[in-house]
């Protein structure tokens, strides 16, 4: 894919006549490659927790299904804690040469924006977090930087360092959305 991309680009830019990796039918994906957490590994993450932080963003990344940047990217405007929902419509992106900033949120697929159902867990937690902190601007905002959202490597530094004081296998945090597909599906929800 990057291959063929790559010529892509080369023939637009006048740098090659054709782009032979056009020709040439690309491999098939074997499914799901992020390892989740099992139900008992999730209840460890969960327990190590510290903070009303840690807590809130466990939450949303093991019990939503939220992408990363999609979590980065929440504004305390959009969840509605007394409905028990949050609105997806942003994300925290990085971009070249200006930091992390927030942008509508474009999917490939059906529906951009989407309303997400929260577990009572969910809201508790955010509940908890929202006490401590306020409402104002982003759910999980930089607070070396306030205002700005959190960094994805650090937020991937935070879920690593997580996984370790819960003693769990070390799943990337995209495993986080995979363990909350899986288990969706085992209670049957599609």
């Amino acid at each position: 894919a990057i291959l063929q991309r790559a010529l892509e680009v080369a023939v637009d830019e006048g740098l090659v006549p054709w782009n032979a990796a056009a020709r040439v039918d690309a491999p098939k994906a074997d499914g799901n490659h992020h390892r989740e957490l099992s139900t008992p590994e999730s209840l460890k993450v969960i327990s190590a927790c510290q903070t009303p932080r840690e807590w809130a963003r466990v939450a949303v990344a093991l019990l939503t299904g939220l992408r990363q940047g999609e979590a980065l990217g929440l504004a305390w405007a959009d969840v509605d804690l007394a409905d028990g929902s949050l609105w997806v419509h942003q994300v925290a992106q990085p971009v070249p040469g200006k930091g992390v900033e927030i942008l509508p949120r474009i999917k490939s697929g059906a529906g951009e924006e989407r309303w997400v159902a929260l577990l009572p867990e969910v809201v508790e937690s955010l509940t908890r977090w929202r006490d401590e902190r306020g409402t104002e601007g982003l759910v999980f905002a930089d607070a070396d930087a306030p205002g700005k959202p959190i960094r994805p490597e650090r937020d991937h530094r935070e879920w690593k360092a997580l996984c370790a004081r819960a003693e769990v296998p070390q799943v990337p945090l995209h495993g986080a959305r995979a363990t909350t597909a899986t288990r969706l599906l085992e209670l049957g929800v599609p």
